[in-house]
């Protein structure tokens, strides 16, 4: 299956229903003020990854004119299109991730930041990102129906662990032999969050994330000009998505 059918379709499937579901006359107290924490089990796809299962769980502040999200999550997955696999490599991802949104009326605008980590036998890659977002509760005469959230992302501080000793072009920041590489894609992306509760009273809510990224070829020695300009000129785009079942109170 390609990655733009993997995307694709689940994206229109949550879409419809989103439409189904949004009819009725919402549920007043699901986004109602106060802190709401959640779990959520998760089925993951694409962005050169394994298909498989993960895992958010956090909590989210709901005021008359803020909205703070805090989230965390495990991803019982791997990476499966690196040049340097080995037999029976293991890996996860995991992440943390906190927004702050203003909000006007149905409307809502705001910033925060993330960290993710993913980890494989033959190496250890995390980095931050700083992100703007934005989003729209869509209403019913007896509350909220669904919500749509989209932001987007730049990857900073990307570093890479290994498990050994490797040579590297001595530089700032950069010795050899080292445990660590300055190295990373230099990726940015944007994703989008559709939540859909399943009741009007329900505390179970369909969640969909779609994520899309441009990144560029891995710099594997910083320090060596010439190898990184080329790293640096090599650019791709991909995407994943995960569906979600989320309690929350």
């Amino acid at each position: 299956m390609s990655t733009t059918k993997s995307l694709v379709r689940p994206t229109l499937l949550v879409w419809l229903v989103a439409m189904a579901f949004g009819q009725g006359e919402g549920n007043p107290n699901l986004w109602s003020p106060g802190i709401h924490p959640f779990l959520e089990p998760q089925f993951f796809e694409g962005g050169g990854f394994s298909t498989g299962f993960a895992s958010m769980g956090g909590a989210d502040l709901e005021i008359r004119r803020f909205i703070v999200q805090a989230t965390g999550s495990y991803d019982f997955i791997r990476k499966n299109d690196d040049n340097d696999q080995v037999p029976n490599e293991h890996g996860y991802t995991r992440g943390l991730e906190a927004q702050t949104f203003l909000r006007l009326s149905k409307n809502f605008f705001g910033f925060g930041t993330r960290w993710g980590e993913t980890a494989v036998t033959p190496y250890r890659k995390y980095s931050w990102a700083p992100e703007i977002g934005a989003g729209h509760d869509f209403l019913s005469s007896g509350g909220v129906r669904w919500r749509l959230e989209g932001s987007y992302f730049r990857a900073r501080r990307e570093y890479t662990d290994y498990p050994t000793l490797t040579a590297f072009t001595p530089g700032p920041g950069q010795t050899s032999p080292s445990y660590y590489c300055i190295c990373g894609n230099g990726v940015t992306g944007a994703d989008m969050n559709v939540w859909v509760p399943f009741a009007a009273r329900g505390h179970v809510l369909l969640h969909y994330e779609l994520q899309v990224f441009r990144f560029h070829t891995t710099v594997t020695d910083p320090y060596n000009l010439s190898l990184t300009a080329s790293q640096d000129s090599q650019h791709s785009f991909s995407g994943n998505s995960t569906l979600g079942l989320a309690v929350r109170y």
